[in-house]
């Protein structure tokens, strides 16, 4: 919490409102959650890949694999 104190102090002691240190804060997390979206979406997607090609708990059968880009694009 002290952190972020000086911080907004700092950034408006530079001449930012504080309509823009608000703004500020949610450009940064939007850039946080789209981080975390897209590592989390593409790690889902090679280990299902990963998962259904490589293992051998399939008795040999090699499964096909999809990406359902529908349910991805929904939930995201």
């Amino acid at each position: 919490m002290r952190e972020r104190r000086r911080q907004i102090g700092l950034i408006r002691a530079m001449g930012l409102t504080s309509s823009g240190v608000r703004r500020w804060f949610m450009t940064e997390a939007t850039c946080v959650s789209l981080m975390g979206i897209v590592t989390g979406m593409g790690l889902g997607v090679l280990t299902g890949y990963l998962t259904t090609t490589r293992s051998t708990a399939f008795d040999g059968g090699v499964l096909p694999f999809g990406v359902p880009w529908g349910v991805i694009a929904f939930i995201t």
